[in-house]
């Protein structure tokens, strides 16, 4: 059984419109959003054994945030492929690619792609999770998927469960 967790950055500021689309920060709102998921996760027993984050600034602090509740350091590798806006077959094919990797796998990256990606690998059920997800993955919203497969390079769409998704909205943030 392998477990991936997709967390979407939390909610960028676009106060400066100097910044090139990857170095946009976050805002207040994103800033009490990220480390409150890292709480949540470390409470829920959620912490990532590997880490797969875009390179954008938003999803680098996010990531810097939440992670500051887990309770040891944990390996992360900032991927260029991650910094994508498509469909989710590019964050699949990252997952894909990492021979060797530990479960449970967090890829921190954006939206529409982590959509995507979740839709695409999840059952085609109607779960009240993935109603929630096609509806809506918010700034700084984490999906938790099972897959009863041994490798990642065994993942096929349509073979996740579906665990939890939760918001910052859920959290009271």
């Amino acid at each position: 059984m392998l477990r991936l967790m997709l967390l979407r950055h939390a909610k960028s500021s676009w106060a400066d419109a100097d910044l090139s689309d990857s170095e946009r920060p976050l805002n207040g709102r994103g800033r009490k959003a990220a480390p409150a998921m890292g709480l949540y996760m470390a409470d829920k027993d959620l912490v990532p054994e590997l880490i797969l984050c875009s390179p954008a600034v938003r999803a680098r602090t996010t990531l810097a945030l939440a992670a500051r509740a887990f309770p040891r350091e944990i390996e992360t590798r900032f991927i260029d492929d991650l910094y994508d806006f498509g469909d989710g077959d590019a964050i699949i094919d990252v997952v894909k690619a990492v021979i060797g990797a530990p479960s449970p796998l967090l890829v921190v990256g954006h939206n529409p792609s982590l959509a995507g990606a979740a839709l695409s690998l999840g059952r085609p059920n109607l779960s009240p999770v993935r109603s929630r997800v096609a509806a809506k993955y918010p700034t700084a919203a984490l999906l938790v998927l099972d897959f009863a497969i041994g490798t990642w390079a065994a993942l096929a769409p349509g073979t996740g469960e579906m665990v939890s998704f939760t918001t910052p909205r859920d959290l009271g943030v």
